[in-house]
């Protein structure tokens, strides 16, 4: 509540096309996606570079995850529980059943997992079946001539009692093309503002009295910028003299990796939905989650990973 500074270090989504059609993915990930590798492994994976981050690049599916990962972390199940309902409501919408995912369904019901009808999208929550469950996704993706709606389109969404969206209020402020290089704080450890670097230069953005700073940069950015900012393991920050504000060693650690791969199969004829569907259907159990894409996604996935055909 009150005046908000989004400060976004990429374009927005509208500023390209293919991030608005369902035919779009996966190339909007290959233009706006920034590739990061892991020194470990040397696994590829990395960041979005556009205003909705992953909601505006990603495959769209609407998934609940497991409720034993919000349980684990104390967090209130009714709360999860409304929190997931808003966003179904705002962005998520059914997907049609084709031929293609409906093959995929029927054989993963055949090898013994629940077929879910109902309740589409929340397999998870429902799940009794150790064995797994399939069903038919809701997506953000678009259908019909439909726009994609990414995490920015709840700016547009109303949601006073009134029926005005944030936009509406006006408490909404945008940099776009811009990046927090690291938060500052004062003599007692609280944080008075960032640095940001802009198409106009470096410049200095203050919050007001009693306002506050929320970092949201994923997984990887996140832990980075407080790190940058002083916070994390001291023994990481000395090294890069960066002086320590506050002392945590778990700062940028406990990172799970999740492996993916894919594979192609020819087909020798159209099949209905081949062309369009983006994760459409999944199949998944405690081990593993499945899914398949259309025939034109290949291509573009070797360009996202740097590869070549």
């Amino acid at each position: 509540k009150g005046p908000t500074l989004l400060i976004e270090r990429g374009a927005n989504h509208s500023a390209y096309p293919q991030a608005s059609v369902r035919q779009g993915y996966p190339q909007i990930a290959a233009m706006t996606y920034e590739q990061l590798k892991n020194q470990g492994s040397g696994h590829f994976t990395g960041t979005p570079n556009i205003l909705g981050g992953g909601s505006a690049l990603g495959g769209g599916t609407c998934w609940r995850a497991d409720a034993n990962s919000f349980l684990s972390l104390g967090l209130d199940f009714q709360s999860v529980e409304n929190a997931f309902q808003f966003l179904e409501k705002s962005l998520c919408r059914p997907v049609g059943k084709t031929d293609f995912s409906d093959t995929f369904v029927s054989a993963m019901g055949d090898m013994g997992m629940d077929v879910i009808e109902t309740s589409s999208g929340q397999a998870s929550w429902a799940q009794k079946n150790l064995s797994g469950s399939v069903q038919i996704a809701r997506s953000i993706m678009p259908s019909s001539g439909e726009n994609r709606r990414t995490a920015s389109s709840l700016f547009e969404i109303p949601v006073a009692t009134d029926d005005t969206s944030i936009m509406d209020q006006g408490n909404l402020t945008v940099y776009l093309l811009s990046k927090v290089k690291d938060v500052m704080f004062n003599g007692a450890k609280e944080a008075i503002g960032v640095n940001v670097q802009s198409p106009a230069g470096s410049v200095a953005v203050f919050v007001r009295e009693t306002g506050k700073i929320f970092l949201n940069a994923g997984a990887y950015e996140t832990p980075k910028l407080l790190m940058l900012s002083g916070i994390g393991p001291s023994q990481i920050l000395s090294k890069y003299n960066i002086p320590v504000v506050v002392e945590n060693q778990h700062v940028g650690q406990h990172l799970l990796e999740k492996k993916k791969f894919s594979f192609e199969v020819p087909s020798f004829q159209n099949i209905d939905g081949d062309d369009t569907n983006v994760f459409d259907a999944v199949a998944f159990n405690k081990d593993y989650l499945m899914s398949l894409a259309n025939k034109f996604i290949p291509e573009w996935s070797n360009a996202l990973d740097g590869c070549s055909l």
